[in-house]
């Protein structure tokens, strides 16, 4: 894993898939929303976290295990949880490896709403939304990810989780 067998160059390529997905899904024109049901750990969180908007099952919670498994967390999904929820919250759940049940999800700001059908109550939230001109809607959420530097400086901490790997090649 982590590109272990491949050359040095190869191995960044395949490290950077999780993160390009993670952006795309950041930048799609369209509002997004994550309908999470369950456990929801280390990349499921960075994929949830790049939606515009999470809906949690009352028992679902999030949990990012990196530091326990002796790497960083990457994806961009560090700098999304500074402008979510701050330095220290952010170093609680990533440095600390904090499992956040949905009330903690909820506080925190990374939870909008729970629900027992997360399906149905993510149509229901969306509704209104959708309902506005898209082309404005585009514009505001372009405008708020290019603020909050979304994923800009993130490339950085991709190559860190290589570093304790050996290239035979």
């Amino acid at each position: 894993s982590f590109g272990d067998c491949l050359y040095l160059p190869e191995a960044r390529q395949k490290n950077r898939l999780g993160l390009r997905m993670c952006d795309a899904w950041t930048n799609i024109p369209q509002v997004s929303i994550a309908a999470v049901e369950g456990a929801c750990i280390g990349g499921g969180v960075s994929l949830a976290l790049a939606c515009d908007f999470r809906i949690c099952a009352p028992k679902s919670y999030f949990y990012v295990p990196e530091v326990e498994l002796g790497f960083t967390y990457a994806w961009g999904t560090i700098p999304k949880l500074l402008s979510l929820i701050g330095p220290t919250k952010t170093k609680l759940f990533t440095l600390a490896c904090k499992k956040l049940d949905t009330n903690t999800l909820v506080e925190w700001g990374l939870c909008e709403e729970i629900s027992e059908n997360v399906f149905s109550a993510s149509r229901s939230f969306l509704k209104g939304i959708i309902e506005k001109p898209s082309v404005a809607q585009q514009m505001v959420k372009e405008s708020i990810n290019r603020l909050v530097n979304l994923n800009q400086i993130s490339i950085l901490e991709q190559d860190q989780v290589l570093l304790p790997r050996k290239f035979d090649k």
